[in-house]
């Protein structure tokens, strides 16, 4: 039976034999990339969309305050919970600095290699750590020729991130350029259709026009440059809403997962050290479970609660292994984001 959203639009549930990755450029529908069976997680399926404002998306739901009823502003609260898990994280990464992770160069290296690996595990990319670091190694690995072309354009796109503005509509558009070389015809644009999620035979969320996409995102840079909320939580917003508008044809989820880390470097350099993504990765249904949640609750405070948790693990992780590791023995190829 066709299950209804918000807007009362009726969602149709496709039988997939095989899921993949599509986009549509003048009415054609071309294939993308290819998931393979077992895949864990939504893919990503074209379909026409009608465009659904923060204002739709709120109908039916009373636990938003009034002034964030601007069309402008993201739709979330500030819960107690949440405001305990800023602590706990501010307390953690003090406890970090003071052990002085950004002067091991090993570990640095190890976490960089991590939060690649997990953020493009969670898209189906299968190479290993090992297979990671010996590419960034100039290495020859035996894989899939993509899955090779993802670890380095993300490895670029890592080693070029601490240059970027996180409210720059072109540092953005440039990121995605850099994250997707060699992955798509016309990386570093936004979308020219329709696109939605699927998964399991099923769409889980159907993404705004295209032609509303520009508009969507420069609201939401806008509303970034300019909020005073404290960069955890305005990290994990900003990661739901650009989910939310998918802004482009592919590499969606590992573009949210990288701005959103470049958000947090901004606010505390430490965050370069730290792998977030691979926590995001341990627990990946949760994390499609949060973002289903947000979007039929009307407001990202499901997954800012379940970003912070695993922003959390993530620090707490990263000062535990520090302690094991010891700078004498650092590796030369090392990787240093930390600003002065």
């Amino acid at each position: 039976r066709p299950r209804q959203d918000e807007t009362g639009r009726d969602l149709f549930r496709a039988s997939l034999v095989a899921f993949m990755v599509v986009s549509t450029e003048n009415g054609c529908v071309r294939a993308l990339t290819r998931h393979r069976a077992g895949d864990v997680g939504p893919i990503f399926f074209v379909a026409g969309s009608e465009d659904m404002t923060h204002t739709q998306r709120r109908q039916g739901n009373r636990s938003i305050p009034g002034n964030q009823l601007d069309r402008n502003t993201p739709p979330y609260a500030i819960t107690p919970p949440i405001l305990d898990l800023v602590a706990q994280i501010v307390e953690a990464i003090g406890r970090a600095d003071q052990a002085g992770i950004w002067a091991n160069p090993r570990l640095q290296r190890a976490n960089r290699i991590r939060a690649i690996q997990g953020s493009l595990a969670i898209e189906g990319n299968r190479l290993s750590e090992e297979q990671i670091s010996a590419i960034l190694n100039g290495k020859h690995v035996i894989a899939p020729l993509r899955e090779i072309q993802e670890v380095r354009s993300a490895l670029k796109a890592y080693e070029e991130y601490p240059r970027w503005e996180p409210a720059s509509e072109a540092d953005l558009l440039t990121a995605h350029g850099v994250l997707m070389a060699g992955l798509l015809d016309a990386p570093g644009s936004y979308r020219r259709g329709g696109v939605a999620v699927v998964g399991g035979g099923e769409i889980h969320h159907i993404g705004p026009s295209a032609n509303r996409v520009p508009l969507l995102m420069s609201n939401l840079l806008r509303w970034l440059a300019e909020t005073k909320e404290h960069s955890l939580i305005a990290s994990s917003i900003f990661h739901y809403e650009f989910e939310f508008i998918h802004p482009f044809a592919d590499g969606n989820g590992r573009m949210g997962r990288l701005w959103q880390t470049l958000i947090l470097t901004h606010w505390n350099p430490l965050f370069a050290y730290v792998p977030v993504e691979s926590h995001v990765h341990a627990r990946q249904s949760k994390y499609y479970e949060a973002i289903q949640q947000s979007t039929a609750e009307g407001t990202s405070t499901p997954f800012i609660i379940y970003m912070l948790k695993a922003i959390l693990d993530a620090v707490v992780s990263t000062l535990q292994e520090s302690h094991q590791e010891t700078p004498s023995g650092a590796d030369s190829g090392s990787i240093d984001s930390r600003r002065n």
